[in-house]
């Protein structure tokens, strides 16, 4: 990540946001569609990487439900970790950014980043990388349309980060282009799922198309076994290939239909 896009991620009013104010530290502040797939996929013994994870919030809430939860954070804000470290002694806090060279492949049994995706403009990398880092499940979030290309482009598609006065990125992906990317080979992905809704909150964000077209998006990927992967076989060309049954996909979107991909 540039250096200088970095300080919009250390801002003071970001730190008080998620230190002195706690926002997103209890259950009631998830969203339902995160809060569907997380206990959906959690188990009581499993490790889990929290990318983006401020000063502990995701953590205050999972403990509640999953005492023995193996839980890492990681966040480029160091005031946010040390209010973590200070708060929360039964997890792991470090400060950096991913991708981190202390983490090896298939290192978490999960790994999420909510609230993050949409504000990072080299998104595939991320990606890469969360799925590396994970054995198993990967959960983000995203900004979801249909109709035209993928908005990367902090002058036309933008909010105003926290009350720092910095126009960020407010990426908004292209649902196929999205889809496309995820089945590449790289990523070993045994399913997709994403659930998605029209948001009823108007969102702060200027975009550069009509706000009702704006949908947010839950994104569940689970990776094939580490000694399976190598077996998986992708195919194309005739029509009895168009199924891709090797990557088993849901697409709970308003408006979807099926044989669009």
């Amino acid at each position: 990540m540039d250096e200088s896009y970095k300080q919009v991620y250390v801002d003071p009013s970001k730190t008080e946001a998620f230190v002195q104010k706690k926002w997103r530290s209890t259950e009631a502040e998830l969203f339902e569609s995160e809060k569907e797939l997380l206990w959906r996929i959690l188990k009581n013994d499993q490790s889990l990487l929290d990318v983006g994870c401020a000063s502990g919030g995701l953590y205050n809430i999972l403990r509640q439900k999953f005492s023995g939860l193996r839980y890492t954070g990681i966040d480029i804000d160091s005031a946010c970790i040390e209010a973590a470290r200070r708060e929360h002694s039964g997890a792991t806090f470090l400060s950096g950014e991913v991708p981190d060279a202390r983490f090896e492949e298939d290192r978490f049994d999960v790994v999420v980043s909510l609230m993050t995706m949409s504000m990072q403009p080299d998104y595939k990398k991320l990606i890469q990388e969360l799925v590396r880092v994970s054995s198993r499940y990967v959960l983000f979030d995203l900004r979801l349309k249909y109709e035209g290309p993928t908005i990367v482009d902090r002058d036309v598609s933008y909010f105003y980060y926290h009350g720092s006065g910095i126009r960020n990125y407010y990426i908004v992906h292209n649902v196929f282009e999205l889809l496309n990317f995820l089945h590449t080979e790289s990523l070993h992905l045994k399913s997709i799922r994403i659930d998605g809704y029209y948001p009823a909150d108007k969102t702060s964000a200027f975009l550069p198309f009509p706000k009702n077209q704006l949908m947010t998006g839950m994104i569940c990927l689970e990776k094939y076994p580490k000694g399976e992967r190598s077996a998986v076989k992708r195919s194309g060309g005739f029509k009895e290939h168009a199924d891709r049954l090797w990557c088993e996909l849901a697409v709970n979107l308003p408006g979807f239909e099926k044989d669009w991909f």
